[in-house]
């Protein structure tokens, strides 16, 4: 399993998200968490098999 965050790299992960939304649309925005929260979920089933 991988080490957790530390608390530099959430600050810069978030910063790096919040560029990159900072000048969409609400529902340009609600994509782009939802596309997040796959990959996110695509990624913990691949690390559980």
């Amino acid at each position: 399993m991988k080490e957790s965050l530390t608390m530099k790299e959430l600050r810069q992960t978030r910063l790096k998200h919040y560029e990159a939304t900072w000048n969409m649309t609400r529902e340009e925005k609600i994509k782009y968490i939802n596309a997040k929260g796959e990959e996110a979920k695509r990624r913990i089933d691949e690390l559980k098999k």
